[in-house]
């Protein structure tokens, strides 16, 4: 019952303070939760398709009727399988980006999983290495950091490209 206070809490919290999302390719933005939930904005810029990068949110999206979802319900924790989600978050981005829309990857804080899922799509689609990727990923959000084990995952799928 406390934890799910404070996940309430905390939720508020980002909803209030870090609503928008960001840019960090053509047509791929990165945000929190806040901003998975801030529809008017969303729909300012275009979005049409959103990517849920972790538990715990409704499975159906915050608003089913406006936008297409996806889930990749992943803790972010260093020992989590990320990877084992990067070809259906990929497929999912190139998709939505192939029909001329534009995707919102979101994590709770918008700072791991989604990083990590931005930075796997800008490798793959554009050919960038993970230093390139991030940086690019941090202009725009600076908080944006994956953590020890995504990291470790990235580097792996680095190493295949």
């Amino acid at each position: 019952r406390v934890k799910a206070l404070f996940a309430a809490l905390l939720t508020a919290r980002s909803v209030k303070n870090d609503s928008r999302a960001v840019e960090v390719t053509k047509g791929v933005y990165i945000g929190s939760v806040g901003a998975a939930k801030n529809v008017e904005a969303l729909r300012e810029l275009g979005v049409t398709h959103v990517l849920t990068a972790c538990g715990g949110m409704p499975r159906e999206g915050f608003y089913p009727d406006d936008f297409e979802y996806a889930t990749c319900a992943v803790d972010d924790k260093p020992d989590a399988a990320i990877d084992e989600h990067f070809d259906r978050c990929f497929d999912f981005i190139r998709d939505a980006l192939a029909r001329d829309g534009k995707v919102l990857v979101h994590c709770f804080q918008g700072k791991s999983r989604s990083a990590t899922i931005c930075a796997m799509y800008m490798m793959r689609a554009l050919g960038m290495d993970l230093d390139e990727a991030m940086t690019a990923i941090r202009e725009v959000r600076p908080c944006a950091q994956p953590n020890s084990g995504f990291i470790r995952a990235l580097r792996a799928l680095e190493r295949s490209l």
